[in-house]
């Protein structure tokens, strides 16, 4: 179905980029980086400029964004059609036949043959919104991971308290785990490559417990602690090791990917921060 082009046109560089991301109640163009959203209610050429809601089908017609457009030249005035919103040249059209007749100056489409004609722009229709599909996009220097749809990053040489104070200075918390798959990348991200000596040479995480019993753990993002795999006999030392570490390569206290209770004081080789990506709209 042909659509109204009202799409923001963002001009930016983009170094990592994804899937791209529309609404819950809008189509995602199968040709391009846009959504569709439809109109159940009725509006002018102009009103529809600035209305979508979501969608019901079943109508005789509907707006789209073609206009009929002055452009000056050193010839004088002439009338185009453009793509309102864009003052783009159209690429594609379907007239039907005899159209455009230009005796208005607004077009629309006919769903029982899909093709176009030229209507009065003050005509209540049914009409249909594109708009920009947003894609995730991480600051230089982090990581993005697609089945959680967080950035990371790694730092290194910290304690756990000033490890959560640098993250939340860049905007995020120290990292938490929520299934064995960010498990797993979080131990990619932040390994060396082969064994290391003991439990200072771990991770931190975001794990933590103001209890004197290790009763109960908690995320420094405040998300929900539904995730947290303690190595064997962990956690221990109740009331002295309050924050959370993972061996991200093997160590003479244990294997990789041994979560592992510490001192909040202790200096750990590396912390991983997360947080959420920027939302940019592409056109």
């Amino acid at each position: 179905m042909i659509v109204i082009f009202f799409i923001l046109l963002i001009h930016i560089s983009i170094t990592d980029a994804w899937d791209g991301i529309c609404p819950s109640d809008a189509l995602e163009s199968t040709t391009s980086k846009v959504c569709y959203t439809f109109s159940s209610t009725t509006a002018t050429f102009s009103q529809a400029q600035f209305q979508s809601n979501a969608a019901k089908h079943g109508w005789p017609d509907f707006w789209i964004g073609a206009a009929l457009t002055k452009v000056y030249n050193d010839a004088g005035v002439v009338k185009i059609w453009t793509w309102e919103g864009l003052e783009k040249l159209m690429k594609y059209d379907n007239w039907g036949f005899n159209e455009p007749s230009n005796k208005d100056a607004c077009a629309a489409v006919k769903t029982s043959d899909s093709t176009w004609f030229v209507e009065n722009c003050t005509q209540p229709k049914h009409y249909v919104c594109s708009i920009p599909v947003k894609v995730d996009v991480c600051d230089d220097q982090w990581t993005y991971f697609s089945v959680t749809k967080s950035c990371y990053k790694v730092y290194f040489h910290s304690d756990w308290i000033t490890a959560e104070n640098n993250c939340v200075a860049q905007g995020a918390h120290l990292v938490s785990v929520h299934n064995k798959q960010e498990d797993l990348f979080i131990q990619d991200l932040s390994h060396c490559g082969q064994q290391i000596g003991d439990a200072s040479k771990g991770t931190i995480i975001g794990l933590y417990t103001t209890t004197n019993d290790n009763g109960k753990w908690q995320w420094s993002d405040g998300s929900t602690t539904d995730y947290v795999p303690w190595g064997k006999y962990e956690p221990n030392y109740p009331g002295e090791e309050k924050c959370g570490s993972i061996y991200t390569d093997p160590t003479s206290d244990g294997p990789a990917g041994y979560w592992n209770n510490m001192g909040c004081g202790r200096q750990l080789r590396n912390f991983v921060c997360k947080k959420n990506p920027d939302q940019v709209n592409i056109k």
